[in-house]
């Protein structure tokens, strides 16, 4: 019996220098460096929770820049946990490879909260990464306030006295 077919894999020319990413206040920044990279023709950003599965983010054309060239490719739907991501990198002649995984992980990424009291109020300041919405409840657990815009800092009028909780997402 024959050995099945396989599609005989071709080493690129391109060269991958070096592929990072980091969260920027609320999403996944990737940046990654290539050699030669007049042999690319697509970089296909991919994403993962689990390794296992993996959904494309983007699809950023190669640039026929001759030599080196920096991409870019944000990632808005991450996950809040960790997320992996790899790029599917295509040449020219359609060859394909692969680099490495790297590892982001949105939870390292400390928000730290400040809470500064005032008559009737108060102003509550977020250093780090910032929430995307806050909503603030009474010991009642009502809703005494809330906010679905991204600041460093919210300004609370008209708060009576007494103990209240924060949300934040």
């Amino acid at each position: 019996m024959p050995p099945p077919l396989h599609r005989q894999a071709r080493l690129l020319l391109l060269k991958l220098l070096s592929f990072t990413g980091n969260w920027d206040v609320n999403h996944v920044a990737l940046t990654w460096v290539v050699d030669q990279n007049e042999e690319s023709k697509s970089f296909t950003v991919e994403s993962s929770i689990d390794g296992q599965q993996w959904q494309t983010v983007s699809i950023v054309p190669g640039s026929l820049v001759t030599g080196q060239y920096k991409y870019l490719s944000n990632d808005y739907d991450a996950a809040f946990t960790t997320n992996l991501y790899r790029i599917k990198i295509t040449g020219l002649s359609s060859e394909i490879s692969y680099s490495p995984i790297i590892k982001i992980n949105k939870s390292s990424i400390a928000c730290n909260m400040y809470v500064v009291g005032k008559i009737n109020g108060a102003t509550i300041y977020f250093s780090g990464l910032q929430p995307k919405a806050v909503r603030l409840l009474n010991s009642y657990g009502q809703l005494v306030w809330m906010s679905n815009i991204s600041h460093p800092k919210y300004e609370l009028a008209n708060l009576l006295p007494g103990v209240y909780l924060y949300n934040m997402k």
